[in-house]
């Protein structure tokens, strides 16, 4: 499990491409359920949803968006083997950026709470940067334009998971 660990904090870090993440069925369940798993935790912990309900439906609506256009952009640049690893790559690397959102979020929240939308701001950078660089290797595509990829795909997952739960 370390060296799973080690694989995602090194894509979150761009250090590594994301052709290297396992994708046995298995594997590629367990990263999905643990990040939706993570995901609900900390958005129940934020108090931003109203009922576990909510934030579940929103997260899942949310990142099934997420799959879908990853989906469609490996399809569309012809690299549909690619997708496999990318979903998992995507999700393993989103795990660890939440984990460690909430793990500094309290840390914030006693030093000065005003500092939590800009911590926020920055791991919401920092994911998308993460995204467009798994993005990069799997489309094939320059940096920049992956990030902007990224960016509406976030835009997008995000906005559909919040018309899932009428917001």
């Amino acid at each position: 499990m370390k060296a799973v660990f080690k694989l995602f904090w090194h894509i979150c870090l761009m250090r590594q491409s994301p052709e290297h993440v396992p994708t046995q069925p298995w594997f590629v369940s367990l990263v999905i359920i643990t990040n939706i798993v993570a995901s609900i935790a900390l958005a129940i912990t934020l108090g931003g949803a109203d009922t576990t309900l909510t934030a579940a439906t929103s997260i899942i609506v949310s990142q099934s968006a997420t799959a879908v256009l990853v989906w469609l952009a490996c399809t569309l640049r012809e690299v549909p083997h690619r997708f496999t690893a990318a979903i998992t790559a995507i999700f393993g690397c989103d795990l660890i950026v939440t984990a460690i959102f909430a793990l500094i979020l309290p840390i914030t929240e006693l030093l000065n709470p005003a500092l939590n939308a800009y911590t926020y701001l920055g791991f919401v950078l920092w994911s998308m940067w993460v995204v467009g660089f798994i993005l990069k290797s799997v489309l094939n595509v320059h940096l920049v334009l992956a990030i902007i990829i990224a960016f509406a795909m976030v835009l997008l997952s995000t906005s559909v998971g919040q018309l899932a739960i009428g917001s």
